[in-house]
C-alpha cells in the first residue's frame, strides 16, 4: 500500500488517512502497513541525519585545521541542535563516521533495510578492521544482512571481522571486555 512512497510523502499521507472508509474488517492491516511504511522513512531519516553529521564533520576538519579538535566541536553542535547530551552526540558521530567507511551497509540503512541499531552493530563489530579489510566486509555484510534481526546482523558482522583479521576480533573482544 505504502511501498511505492518517497519518505518525504509518507507522513502527510498516513495523518490524511480516514480508515473509516476503508472496511472494519481491513482496518487493523492498513494500520499496520502505514506503521511499517513509518518505520522505513524513520531510518532513511536517521542514516540522512548520519550523512549531514559526517558531512558536518568533514566540513569543521577543513576549517579548523590547526585551531583545535573538530569533533569536540561537532558533539556540541549535535547534542544542542537534537537536544541530547554530549555521550549521545558522541555515538551520532561515531556511527556516522563509521557508514562512511560501509557505504554499502549506509545504502542499506538508507533505504530502511535495516535499522540504526543494526548499522550501528555492524559499525561496532567492523572498527578494528583495517581499510583495506573494511572494503571486503562492508559487501559481504551487506549481502548478507537484510532481513536480520540486530543480534544476527552483529553475529554476521562477527564472523565476517574473524574471517578477514582474527587479530582484529581479539582485539575488538578485548576492548569489550574492558568496557564492562
Amino acid at each position: 500500500m505504502f511501498e511505492t512512497m518517497p519518505p518525504e510523502s509518507l507522513l502527510g499521507v498516513v495523518r490524511g488517512l480516514d480508515v473509516d472508509e476503508v472496511p472494519v474488517i481491513e482496518r487493523g492491516h492498513v494500520r499496520i502497513e502505514a506503521v511499517k511504511a513509518l518505520d522505513v522513512a524513520i531510518r532513511a531519516a536517521q542514516a540522512e541525519q548520519a550523512s549531514q553529521i559526517a558531512a558536518l564533520l568533514d566540513e569543521r576538519t577543513k576549517l579548523m585545521v590547526g585551531t583545535g579538535d573538530p569533533v569536540i566541536s561537532v558533539i556540541g553542535e549535535v547534542a544542542m541542535a537534537r537536544t541530547i547530551g554530549p555521550a549521545a552526540a558522541s555515538t551520532q558521530i561515531e556511527l556516522a563516521m563509521a557508514l562512511q567507511r560501509l557505504p554499502q551497509v549506509h545504502a542499506l540503512f538508507a533505504a530502511g533495510t535495516i535499522s540504526e541499531a543494526t548499522a550501528r552493530a555492524v559499525a561496532v563489530e567492523t572498527r578494528s578492521l583495517h581499510v583495506d579489510d573494511v572494503v571486503v566486509a562492508d559487501g559481504e555484510i551487506a549481502a548478507k544482512i537484510a532481513g536480520m534481526t540486530t543480534t544476527q546482523a552483529r553475529q554476521c558482522a562477527a564472523r565476517v571481522t574473524i574471517g578477514l583479521d582474527a587479530e582484529a576480533a581479539h582485539d575488538r573482544a578485548r576492548r569489550n571486555r574492558a568496557d564492562q
